[in-house]
């Protein structure tokens, strides 16, 4: 039987009695294990280096981990300065953002996977972006939302249901957004219980 010291504020203070005599060995490795206050840790470290290396696993063979999973969201821009105004109306602990300026920074998010695409440019990028997007496999089948309010007045017949996207002005892209991610937050769910 182990008894630990009353004063729980020190680990060195901890020590370890038996009542079998026969048992003196394992009494001291007890000791030593109760004295020494890095043990515990030793055992956390080794949950975190596990949980660190099933999700490198999971990454390498392109699935996230059911623990992190977040619908991810695609916000294009031809400027810099209207990526905050878009990502404002979302929560940032429940979404993962992907922003890039066009055509600059396509570059850097064409080959990530994203839940929607909000894109937010000038008529004169809407066609060669919405191009561009369709054609990477990431992105062939997600939902696209696009700000109207720049576009409104620009003669773009046909361009936006040939690519499957949809005109919202911005309280409405907002609204749909939202609409969307948590169908998809809880369609992971479901699928994390089963």
């Amino acid at each position: 039987m182990i008894f630990r010291s009353s004063n729980h504020r020190s680990n060195s203070s901890a020590y370890a009695q038996t009542t079998n005599p026969g048992r003196s060995c394992n009494s001291q490795a007890i000791s030593a294990f109760t004295r020494f206050p890095f043990f515990p840790r030793i055992r956390v470290l080794f949950v975190v280096l596990f949980a660190l290396d099933r999700a490198i696993k999971l990454k390498r063979q392109g699935r996230a981990p059911d623990a992190v999973s977040r619908p991810r969201i695609l916000i294009i821009s031809d400027s810099a300065e209207r990526i905050p105004h878009l990502q404002i109306g979302f929560d940032s602990q429940e979404v993962e953002f992907a922003s890039a300026v066009f055509p600059e920074e396509w570059e850097y998010v064409r080959g990530d996977k994203q839940d929607l695409a909000v894109i937010d440019v000038g008529p004169a990028l809407l066609e060669p972006l919405l191009g561009n997007l369709r054609a990477t496999k990431e992105h062939a089948e997600i939902p696209v939302l696009v700000e109207q309010s720049r576009i409104a007045a620009a003669p773009l017949a046909g361009v936006l249901p040939k690519y499957r996207a949809m005109p919202c002005s911005h309280d409405e892209l907002i609204r749909l957004a939202r609409r969307r991610l948590t169908s998809i937050a809880g369609h992971e769910r479901a699928n994390a219980l089963l």
